[in-house]
């Protein structure tokens, strides 16, 4: 793998293949890839949101459209969206991906994408960085929808289909009215470790990615293949501790869902990892404290860190933690991931900078 320049970042978002910027030469520890990066918001004040952003020195921030989660004011109170403090994390980092509330662990409702993604839009136009530097860029990345396989139908055949003919229509309604947008494919939850009632759930879940991935139909007399009409395509993993542990000692998910994600898209399209995390917890702190994971994912996303043989292919665009969250109980399964500000944040600079 070559290392790859800002300027072949850039060229990542005019919408075409990734596959010029694959390469077999060897990576140089001394310089790292080059990778937008940023925090996921699920909860935190815009100062600490803030304060995430300047001490990783990062070019993105994930937040997801409607109110289910975002900022707080300063008693901690969930705040609502509002035309001030959207223009306020718009100007925060030169990306900004914004997932659809709807399609969250089920299929999207195509009639409800515009009026979610239409006030970002409109912040992203008015922000520092604006929404289209120059012709065919974007500073504005619609993720639509999250991991549809977490529901309770996602074993039906027929549901996958359905979900799949709801994101077609919902990527129209993109195409029709952010057009200097760029769309995100929906991420697949990495269901991969769990074999319930004796049924096969990582044979599920390549199922899933396949069928996003190379299912072609003809929908209103046009051929339409939902990875083909997206920019870019998010992926999921996550782990305990560590990402260069396998996944039998920590649920390393990382290893599955590369291996799905090239087997089925490849290098057609830039991959976004709109979601990973290191899960830990404080009175383990000896195994991964906070610095620890900020030192592992910069390694992950930067130095080729990863299970035995297995590192991020090169046509990965960056990725958003999960999650920058500063009312989560951190002893509970979900507050494991939000044991990371401000520590990791700056230790995952720090090592960036030490360039090892």
């Amino acid at each position: 793998m070559r290392n790859v320049s800002r300027r072949d970042f850039g060229k990542a978002l005019l919408g075409g293949t990734a596959a010029g910027l694959t390469g077999s030469s060897s990576f140089v520890s001394a310089a790292p890839i080059n990778r937008y990066v940023g925090p996921t918001l699920v909860f935190a004040t815009y100062n600490e949101l803030t304060n995430a952003v300047n001490l990783g020195r990062y070019d993105a921030v994930k937040v997801v459209a409607a109110t289910t989660y975002g900022l707080l004011n300063d008693a901690r109170q969930h705040v609502q969206w509002d035309a001030s403090n959207r223009l306020q994390v718009c100007n925060l980092t030169r990306y900004t991906i914004v997932r659809t509330a709807t399609g969250d662990h089920g299929a999207i409702d195509p009639n409800a994408v515009y009026n979610e993604i239409r006030p970002w839009y409109d912040a992203k136009s008015q922000s520092t960085h604006g929404l289209s530097p120059r012709p065919g860029y974007s500073n504005l990345l619609i993720e639509l929808g999250n991991e549809p396989n977490v529901n309770g139908r996602y074993r039906d055949e027929n549901f996958i289909w359905e979900t799949r003919h709801n994101l077609l229509q919902a990527i129209t309604v993109c195409r029709n009215n952010f057009p200097l947008a760029k769309i995100i494919c929906t991420a697949i939850a990495p269901r991969v470790h769990r074999q319930i009632d004796n049924y096969d759930d990582a044979t599920n879940t390549k199922r899933w990615v396949e069928i996003y991935a190379n299912a072609t139909t003809t929908e209103s007399g046009a051929s339409r293949n939902v990875v083909n009409e997206c920019d870019l395509v998010g992926v999921h993993f996550y782990a305990t501790y560590s990402w260069t542990s396998e996944e039998a000692t920590n649920d390393n998910s990382m290893r599955f869902m590369i291996n799905t994600y090239n087997q089925y898209v490849g290098t057609r399209k830039w991959w976004v990892l709109t979601e990973f995390g290191l899960r830990n917890w404080p009175n383990q702190s000896g195994i991964c404290d906070d610095y620890t994971k900020g030192h592992r994912n910069a390694g992950m996303l930067h130095f080729n860190e990863g299970p035995s043989g297995c590192s991020l292919p090169s046509n990965v665009w960056g990725g958003t933690y999960y999650q920058l969250n500063t009312v989560a109980d951190r002893n509970d399964g979900e507050g494991g991931y939000a044991y990371y500000y401000p520590n990791g944040d700056w230790n995952y600079r720090n090592r960036l900078n030490s360039g090892v």
